[in-house]
C-alpha cells in the first residue's frame, strides 16, 4: 500500500504512484484537496469515485482531476489516476502501470497468427482503456523481424525480455491451456524478476504446453 508518510519522506518522487495503486487515507485526501475535518467522511466512504476540487491538468482539451475509489468501507481506498470530471478512466499516460501483455504471436496456419495478433491487440486495447500502458513486443516486432527465422526470432525474443524488465505487471492470455515456449521464458522471467503475472484463460482448461 502507498502510503502520504511514505510519500511526503521520500519528497514526492515522480512515479511513485501508479493506477491501480491501494494507498492509505491520509493520501486520499491529499490527493483530492480535502483537510483532516474530512477524515469521518472518508473513513466511512462506502462506494464510488471521489475527484479532487481542482483540475491538475488540461488533456484533450479537457480538465483532468485526480482521482480515487473505494469498493465499500471494508477495503482501502485505490488511485484511478487523472480522469476527466464524472470519469474514472485514467487519460494520463505517464500514471499508468506498465502492462506486458503475454499471448502466443507463432501458429501453424496464417489464421491461427492472425488470431493470435486479433487476441493480443483486444487486451492491449482493453489496458489502454483502463488508462494502463499496454506492452506487446509480438505486435511491433514481426513488423520487420520475420518469426520463421530462427535468429530473426530470438532476436525479438531477446528484445522482448528487454521490454518485460521495464514492467509492472504482466498479463498472460493462455488460449485453449497452451503455453507456448516464448511465454513460458517470459512468465519464469517475470517471475525471477519479482513482477506480477496475472493469467487470463480463455477456451478450455488450462494444462496444455506447447513446445516450440
Amino acid at each position: 500500500m502507498k502510503t502520504w508518510k511514505e510519500y511526503s519522506s521520500l519528497h514526492f518522487p515522480e512515479g511513485y504512484i501508479k493506477v491501480g495503486d491501494c494507498i492509505d487515507i491520509d493520501l486520499a485526501m491529499q490527493l483530492t484537496d480535502r483537510e483532516r475535518d474530512a477524515y469521518d467522511e472518508y473513513e466511512d466512504w462506502d462506494e464510488g469515485i471521489i475527484q479532487g476540487k481542482h483540475p491538475v491538468d488540461v488533456i484533450g482539451g479537457k480538465g483532468v482531476y485526480e482521482t480515487i475509489c473505494r469498493e465499500n468501507v471494508y477495503t482501502p481506498f485505490r488511485y484511478l489516476g487523472q480522469c476527466y470530471a464524472g470519469e474514472s478512466t485514467n487519460r494520463n499516460p505517464a500514471l499508468g502501470r506498465k502492462i506486458y501483455i503475454c499471448s502466443r504471436y507463432a501458429a501453424d496456419t496464417e489464421e491461427q497468427v492472425q488470431r493470435n495478433v486479433a487476441i493480443a491487440k483486444d487486451y492491449c486495447r482493453m489496458v489502454a482503456d483502463r488508462g494502463d500502458f499496454p506492452i506487446a513486443p509480438h505486435l511491433y516486432f514481426p513488423q520487420f523481424l520475420n518469426d520463421a527465422i530462427r535468429e530473426e526470432r530470438s532476436a525479438g525474443l531477446r528484445m522482448g525480455m528487454e521490454a518485460l524488465r521495464h514492467a509492472d505487471h504482466v498479463l498472460a492470455i493462455i488460449e485453449n491451456g497452451v503455453i507456448s515456449s516464448g511465454m513460458d521464458q517470459e512468465m519464469r522471467e517475470a517471475a525471477r524478476l519479482g513482477i506480477p503475472v496475472e493469467m487470463i484463460y480463455i477456451g478450455e482448461t488450462p494444462g496444455k504446453k506447447e513446445k516450440r
